[in-house]
């Protein structure tokens, strides 16, 4: 009866070790898979929405969608930059 008890608990450990193992690692893969799937999905969106709106406007050149992605990640990086004011 205790073997049996024990066998239980070394069981239950292994799967509390396997959730607390497995649980960042699928977080990590969501943030692999979820991060570049946006700035394609951003991508596709600045390219229609500048091909839409500035040749007709302003005269300017239609993108590609390369073009799109690269302005994503300039814009993207210029975003993230913190501004702090003294005072």
């Amino acid at each position: 009866m205790d073997k049996i008890i024990e066998e239980e608990g070394k069981t239950a450990m292994v799967k509390v070790l396997a959730t607390v193992v497995t649980a960042p690692i699928l977080i990590v893969g969501l943030y692999i898979v979820t991060i570049p799937l946006t700035s394609l999905v951003f991508a596709w969106l600045i390219k229609w929405t500048w091909n839409y709106t500035l040749p007709i406007l302003f005269g300017l050149p239609t993108i590609t969608y390369w073009q799109a992605y690269a302005l994503d990640l300039l814009v993207c990086y210029l975003g993230l930059r913190k501004v702090t004011t003294t005072q």
